[in-house]
């Protein structure tokens, strides 16, 4: 490295977190690699520097960012925060120039040393272009590793089951590719889940043992067969997404029975069977959505007691039998969508009642009766779509008193 100018320290066992920033200053004849680590607050902590010889900006920044690490791994600090760039320059550490990195490299080993971190977070859109999961097993005491929006490749790798302490794990919208590993098993402390937008494969399996999740999202990728009946006796998930994938089967019909759900997508794949009864027994539910799948039997009854819910999204299936009557007037409903089933009954009066309503989408169903006058109530409808059902009477002139009515497709 360069000379070392010296350094000053405050030790201080209160602090919990340490921010370290990082700089590098170019000048013709010498230059100047800068760390300082400030609390919370912005006190200094400790600052170091040392004298480099004339170099190029980007070998400057990663003898800084070299810098940093060695001092973080001195300091023994817990917490690591990565932002910006700095990891693309922690990447090249070990060779003069980025573009030599192996396309198959793992995280550098710069960070994989500091074994005594636990959380290790903000780490996304750092572009960690190429880089592997290989070695992220050193770092036992890890309870938070966010890893997203990069373009990291390979597997979930089974060394992930060494980070029994993890409490989240982000690695959305990567290239990550393969089946889940099973080691995951062994993350018994895992609440939080989130592996959106990859390549992965195969089924849930792995999770069903994960009962401590609380938030499990897994949509765009390519998952298959059922979801684990499992999930449905799980206490604390209360957000599940798995929409845009390719599972298969009727969904858990325990969802909901002991979980306070808030969120579940399940839209874009091919399952079947009935809607689960239960998802708003708890009277939290506020967004479900399964549309374009292929579900059959009826709107559950118990849904008109869902007070909390905002979006009911359940269009493109094989739904029949009579719409339940309370599901036009919910309170906080900004969204019903039951387009294209083979649903049947009339909207009743209540719809007065849905002051919150933006969008009533129900066409190419088998709704039937006379619109009532009523709707005239929904004060907040944008758009509503009625066609392709065997409505009678006239249109309710009421209609003409929503002042927020924009477009319609009404027969």
């Amino acid at each position: 490295m360069g000379k070392r100018l010296g350094h000053t320290q405050v030790r201080d066992s209160r602090v919990d977190v340490w921010k370290l920033n990082v700089d590098i200053a170019i000048r013709p004849t010498l230059s100047t690699a800068a760390s300082i680590c400030r609390d919370s607050s912005g006190r200094i902590l400790h600052a170091e520097s040392c004298i480099l010889p004339p170099i190029e900006p980007s070998e400057g920044e990663m003898h800084a960012v070299n810098l940093g690490l060695q001092v973080a791994s001195s300091l023994k600090l817990r917490h690591i925060i990565i932002e910006g760039d700095s990891l693309v320059v922690v990447e090249a550490l070990s060779d003069s120039s980025p573009r030599r990195q192996s396309p198959h490299s793992p995280l550098p080993s710069e960070v994989l040393q500091l074994t005594k971190l636990d959380w290790l977070y903000n780490v996304s859109n750092c572009g960690i272009q190429g880089t592997t999961l290989a070695g992220i097993g050193n770092l036992r005491e890890l309870i938070n590793l966010e890893l997203a929006d990069n373009n990291m490749i390979g597997e979930i790798l089974e060394e992930i089951g060494n980070l029994v302490n993890l409490w989240q794990l982000e690695l959305y919208n990567n290239s990550f590719r393969g089946k889940l590993s099973v080691s995951l098993r062994n993350l018994a402390k895992l609440e939080n889940f989130d592996a959106s937008m990859n390549y992965l494969e195969g089924d849930l399996s792995e999770l069903r043992f994960s009962t401590n999740l609380v938030s499990l999202q897994l949509y765009e990728n390519n998952f298959t067969r059922q979801v684990p009946l499992e999930f449905g006796e799980f206490k604390k998930l209360v957000n599940l997404s798995l929409y845009t994938n390719g599972l298969t089967g009727p969904l858990p019909q325990k969802l909901g029975s002991w979980a306070k759900f808030f969120f579940i997508d399940a839209s874009e794949n091919f399952l079947s069977g009935p809607i689960p009864p239960d998802m708003c027994k708890q009277g939290t539910m506020e967004k479900l959505l399964l549309l374009e799948n292929n579900l059959t039997g009826e709107i559950p009854a118990n849904y008109v007691n869902c007070s909390t819910l905002t979006r009911f999204r359940v269009s493109d299936n094989s739904l029949s039998g009579t719409v339940p009557a309370g599901i036009w007037g919910l309170p906080n409903v900004n969204i019903i969508d039951i387009t294209s089933n083979n649903l049947e009954g009339t909207i009743t009066s209540d719809i007065n009642n849905a002051k919150s309503l933006w969008q009533l989408y129900v066409g190419n169903n088998r709704l039937g009766g006379e619109l009532p006058t009523e709707i005239s109530g929904a004060t907040s409808l944008l758009s509503i779509e009625l066609n392709d059902n065997q409505f009678s009477g006239n249109i309710p002139s009421s209609i003409g008193d929503l002042r927020a009515f924009l477009a319609g497709s009404l027969f």
